[in-house]
């Protein structure tokens, strides 16, 4: 054997190294790179009140937003307070504009990174009743609003309405501009990818491990999934959404369909113990909207009991500092 095919081989295979090792910190750099964070859904609207509203915004990564709003579509020149995502809530988040005036239309944007993200939207507050108040003819400080309510807004093209969403179609175009909010009475949802992988969630999330609710509640994803598949394939849902505050109930498809039984104790039907993820989910994407009569988070974790024992022992949790009263 010559040299020169000898002197080539070595080449050729110090090459191939080289390449391989380069590949590798290439494959290795791009899979830690992320673009800039941005708005992936969203807006939405809820809470509203005669001098503030709630801001809801989902994010590629966690981080921060803010909205800018005002009374002229052309001048927003008023700032929120900045709204925070996190990814133990599918980076979900929302914030509240304060200090509005009643019975007023507002503008708003909401902003990411400093730059305006996603579709401008408006809302109208509602009445005042100290501004609605007369000492002989309105003592009480009585007036008027006007809501709109549904139900059942099921997508699937083949026991629903398909993914055009009429309803929203007409809602949009009679409706937006004469009501000053929308009660959502169940049903906003239901069941599609429910099987979707916590390991592909994490991937595309990015992160390294996944947030402790994934941990314990995996399932909760294919939850996620499907909330973002209604908003991002409903788009006549998402602009009611963002144009008409909203208050919104559970049922079962919120959660699981036909579920039952889930206060009945020792029940361990699949259905019945989903509640509370479904739940979790639902915070996140809906509940957050709605005025709550306690702040107590859902609390979940892994414990364990022994027969024949009452104790549940969870070795991450101090069920002394749970807020039971």
């Amino acid at each position: 054997m010559s040299l020169l095919p000898a002197f080539l081989l070595f080449a050729s295979a110090l090459l191939f190294c080289v390449s391989e090792s380069a590949v590798r910190q290439l494959m290795a750099a791009e899979g830690d790179a992320r673009d800039p964070i941005r708005l992936t859904h969203g807006p939405m609207l809820g809470g509203i009140t005669s001098d503030s509203v709630k801001v809801w915004a989902r994010t590629s990564d966690p981080g921060e937003f803010m909205v800018r709003f005002g009374t002229d579509a052309n001048q927003l020149n008023q700032e929120s307070s900045t709204g925070i995502t996190a990814i133990s809530r599918d980076n979900t988040g929302s914030l509240l504009l304060e200090g509005l005036k009643a019975d007023t239309e507002y503008h708003y944007q909401v902003h990411v990174n400093g730059r305006p993200h996603g579709l401008p939207g408006s809302f109208r507050t509602l009445p005042s009743a100290e501004e609605s108040l007369h000492p002989e003819f309105n003592p009480e400080g009585l007036f008027n609003f006007r809501f709109e309510i549904g139900s059942c807004a099921n997508q699937n093209p083949l026991h629903g309405g398909g993914h055009r969403a009429l309803a929203y179609e007409h809602l949009n175009r009679d409706w937006a501009d004469k009501v000053h909010f929308h009660i959502m009475n169940g049903d906003w949802l239901y069941e599609e990818l429910r099987d979707y992988p916590p390991e592909a969630w994490r991937l595309v999330q990015g992160v390294k491990q996944n947030p402790l609710p994934v941990q314990i509640m995996p399932s909760v994803v294919g939850v996620w999934e499907n909330y973002k598949l209604y908003l991002s394939r409903g788009q006549e849902l998402s602009k009611w959404h963002r144009n008409v505050p909203s208050y919104f109930t559970f049922d079962d498809h919120e959660l699981v369909n036909d579920i039952w039984g889930a206060s009945e104790a020792g029940k361990r039907h699949r259905r019945t113990v989903f509640r509370d993820i479904g739940t979790y989910a639902w915070h996140n994407y809906l509940g957050w909207a709605n005025p709550m009569e306690h702040e107590h988070p859902i609390h979940f974790g892994r414990g364990s009991m022994k027969r024949g024992s009452d104790l549940l022992l969870d070795p991450g949790a101090d069920f002394t500092k749970l807020p039971l009263n």
